[in-house]
């Protein structure tokens, strides 16, 4: 089974905080200095974990240079 430590990535995008989303986010987003991008509560939450976030809104956009979310 892999660990969640060994994947790795350049952002999390979460869409939701059900637990199956999020439990495994913040060690791989620690493992890998990667920001999670997740609206704006979301965010605020992984961010007080002490976790780099980007953050999002309804009808905004956000610009990751290889991906774009309308």
């Amino acid at each position: 089974m892999t660990k969640p430590e060994d994947i790795k990535v350049d952002n999390i995008l979460l869409t939701h905080a059900h637990i199956d989303h999020i439990l495994d986010a913040e060690p791989i987003a620690r493992s890998n200095n990667a920001p999670i991008v997740a609206m704006v509560e979301l965010a605020m939450y992984m961010g007080g974990k002490g976790l780099k976030t980007i953050d999002m809104n309804l009808g905004g956009t956000v610009d990751l240079g290889y991906a774009k979310q309308p």
